[in-house]
């Protein structure tokens, strides 16, 4: 007997903020959304501030790991 893998992609290609989410689309499609709350530097961050990020996957990518790791 085997057993299915499927593996998808984390990566994200898009990231969009409102007063209360973060919004991130991934490379395979898959769309979703986080309370920024869970982030306190994003929380705590000015509407100009969350504007900053976004554009190419790899500045997507790169703050990603950023807030990750202040998270936790």
């Amino acid at each position: 007997m085997s057993i299915l893998q499927i593996t998808k992609s984390a990566n994200a290609t898009n990231i969009w903020f409102d007063d209360i989410k973060m919004y991130l689309v991934l490379e395979d499609g898959r769309e979703l959304s986080v309370p920024i709350n869970w982030f306190p530097s994003l929380r705590d961050a000015t509407p100009e501030q969350r504007k900053t990020i976004g554009g190419s996957s790899g500045k997507v990518k790169e703050f990603i790991g950023k807030i990750w790791m202040k998270t936790f």
